[in-house]
């Protein structure tokens, strides 16, 4: 992901930073918003 989008960081590191919690939350509020 850091090489082939540009992104500063992939997403297993950008979740070790923030915590499985809030990745958690987000991924449970953008598939409520799917229905």
């Amino acid at each position: 992901m850091t090489l082939g989008y540009g992104f500063p960081m992939g997403p297993l590191k950008l979740t070790d930073l923030v915590g499985l919690d809030v990745r958690l939350s987000i991924a449970e509020y953008l598939a409520g918003k799917r229905e």
